[in-house]
């Protein structure tokens, strides 16, 4: 069993972007100590959650799943959701979350995270208990989602390592 989940990894651009989170709003989130930045190779947008599961079953699904390229368009800004996580809003990727969603449906696999798909990518976690201050700025971008993957995720106390198990490609 691994912890698996079903993700698009960003492009290099996308990375670049969130790179620009202005400097001094990462220094002074930095200095407070309220939030830890996400290193850019763990960057991703999670599709679906599936937890603790078997790897191969899962991908087996993955790959008898046909789905069309799809355009994803990252921003406005910086945002929370939930209490620990900061983030850049991602939209247009419902539909493809949703085939996944459908795809590994049959396997038993329910939404773990209770809250279904919210399009995101995570680039802070947020200290517990703190309320950092968001400065207001603007991003935006798009990109073009024609592969996903099927990831699995060690927790450990620097951030999660991640293992590409497959890859699954648009038709």
């Amino acid at each position: 069993m691994n912890r698996l989940f079903v993700a698009t990894w960003l492009p290099a651009q996308i990375h670049d972007l969130l790179d620009t989170i202005p400097a001094d709003h990462r220094r002074h989130l930095r200095k407070t100590n309220d939030v830890r930045w996400v290193e850019r190779h763990r960057r991703h947008v999670t599709l679906w959650f599936l937890g603790d599961a078997d790897a191969a079953p899962v991908a087996r699904a993955l790959e008898s799943m046909r789905f069309k390229p799809v355009i994803a368009s990252v921003g406005p800004g910086l945002t929370r959701l939930g209490p620990s996580a900061l983030v850049v809003p991602v939209a247009g990727l419902d539909g493809l979350a949703m085939t996944v969603q459908g795809a590994t449906r049959a396997l038993g696999v329910t939404d773990t995270a209770g809250r279904g798909f919210v399009g995101h990518v995570t680039v802070g976690r947020v200290r517990r208990n703190a309320s950092p201050a968001l400065q207001p700025f603007e991003l935006s971008a798009q990109f073009e989602v024609a592969q996903i993957d099927l990831v699995a995720s060690v927790p450990s106390p620097d951030g999660s390592a991640y293992r590409t198990i497959g890859t699954f490609a648009a038709s």
